[in-house]
């Protein structure tokens, strides 16, 4: 049996959630064969393969591109069982297309591979009724059946299949030039609820992999010629008992010599102690869920976290020599422009690294997402809504005219003339930050001079 999976994405990202399917399946049912498709346009590679099963998982701001899919597939091989997964499927199973077959809803390992055991045996699904599933009815109804219980041992997974992407993976870019870059979760879920995060909503309540689960895939990833692992986790550094086990061990094996590491964190998790053994693990950089400069918009969001706390964090890990990154929003419901001068402050002003920009998006499976849908039912059920950041050039940067700027529809506060000020104003801000630890880690050695200039101007 042929199974696709896909992700439709403009740069590979390299899908976790997708190899970790095809590695449970294949440790259940035999005579399988993948394909790992992560591609702006999968069709044309589908139609050459032609595969028994696709498997699709579902972002929100590609989610119109997945309905084409779903169509283009079922035009071209009516007889492909069409299977949609991940984090928009999950929220809003009512806009399951007519061409899909049905959805895995939610953590989708054990639902999968029940679809996938019938369809081999029968050539098709007839049992409706398995847990974790959402599908059209006779009528054309969307049925949402009884949850799949979540893995609470997450070790009896086995190691994604990073054999089915290793050969095609090119080295990407980092602080510290090209390596050869794959992902690595140690956990699954959050134990915060922040309102604009999906990820509660998705993986329910947070579960860990053990220690020994994490040595075996970081040993796994460094055989493959990994040169540098990024641990997708929420929030990496919990519990702390367990993270002392990886890091005595992976100091052990001496795995700081081999690869460097980047994780996410909050700024509250950041000692002294942790900083240092993060340093000394190879961390090259550390992705921190700041976000904002106002306390009163870290408070809205449910962040439960500090202004004061996340200046304190920076300063402890550039005393300790962690570079650090940190995507700011804009949009909160309800800001004023005082709230934006605060997070411009905070930029301009605490020791972060790279920062980033974003304007708030309400997506699916969010706390916001509910609040506000009362009062935008219409755009959100516009897919094309949803969009993931502000890739703006150098160029773009510098010439602001040129500047497209999204609609900041969140807020009802200020106006779009007013966004768009501050918008252009922060990226400026981000831009000249960037560019001065840019040149310092030029001067500093630590970067090689062609990825240098490349990240400087921009160059595909």
């Amino acid at each position: 049996m042929k199974i696709a999976l896909v992700s439709i994405q403009e740069d590979s990202q390299n899908n976790l959630s997708l190899l970790s399917l095809a590695a449970f399946v294949r440790n259940s049912i035999s005579d399988v064969e993948f394909q790992i498709l992560e591609e702006v346009d999968p069709f044309s590679s589908i139609k050459t393969t032609r595969p028994d099963v696709v498997g699709i998982t579902t972002y929100s701001f590609a989610y119109d591109q997945v309905i084409k899919l779903c169509k283009d597939i079922k035009s071209f091989l009516p007889h492909t069982l069409v299977i949609l997964g991940g984090h928009h499927i999950t929220a809003l199973p009512e806009s399951l297309p007519l061409e899909a077959d049905l959805a895995v809803i939610g953590e989708g390992e054990i639902t999968f591979c029940n679809l996938l055991k019938e369809f081999k045996d029968s050539g098709k699904i007839n049992h409706l009724s398995t847990l974790g599933i959402a599908y059209r009815d006779a009528t054309g109804k969307v049925v949402v059946n009884e949850p799949q219980p979540a893995i609470q041992d997450l070790d009896l997974l086995p190691l994604p299949a990073y054999d089915l992407i290793i050969d095609r993976i090119q080295p990407s870019d980092g602080p510290t030039g090209k390596k050869l870059t794959l992902p690595l979760s140690t956990s699954r879920g959050c134990c915060f609820k922040c309102k604009f995060c999906a990820s509660t909503h998705f993986w329910g309540k947070m579960r860990f992999f053990s220690s020994d689960y994490v040595i075996r895939n970081m040993e796994k990833l460094i055989e493959l010629g990994v040169t540098r692992i990024s641990i997708v986790d929420d929030y990496f550094t919990l519990p702390r008992s367990r993270f002392l086990e990886i890091y005595n061990r992976a100091m052990e094996k001496r795995y700081n010599t081999m690869c460097s590491l980047r994780c996410f964190l909050r700024c509250d998790a950041i000692t002294e102690e942790t900083a240092h053994q993060l340093k000394a693990m190879n961390f090259e950089t550390i992705c921190l869920g700041i976000e904002f400069g106002s306390q009163r918009n870290l408070d809205y969001v449910n962040k439960r976290s500090s202004v004061d706390a996340n200046y304190q964090g920076l300063l402890i890990c550039k005393k300790v020599g962690l570079k650090t990154f940190s995507g700011f929003i804009v949009g909160v419901p309800g800001e004023t422009e005082h709230d934006i001068q605060q997070t411009y402050d905070f930029i301009k002003n605490s020791a972060i690294d790279n920062p980033a920009l974003y304007i708030l998006i309400p997506y699916p499976g969010t706390a916001l997402y509910d609040e506000l849908k009362p009062f935008h039912a219409q755009k959100l059920s516009d897919f094309s809504t949803f969009y993931s950041g502000l890739p703006y050039k150098v160029s773009q940067l510098i010439f602001t005219r040129n500047l497209k700027i999204p609609e900041v529809w969140t807020n009802k506060t200020l106006s779009q003339v007013t966004y768009r000020k501050w918008i252009i104003k922060l990226l400026r801000l981000i831009f000249y930050k960037n560019l001065i630890h840019f040149f310092r880690r030029l001067v500093g050695g630590d970067i090689n001079i062609v990825y240098a200039f490349r990240l400087l101007f921009n160059l595909s």
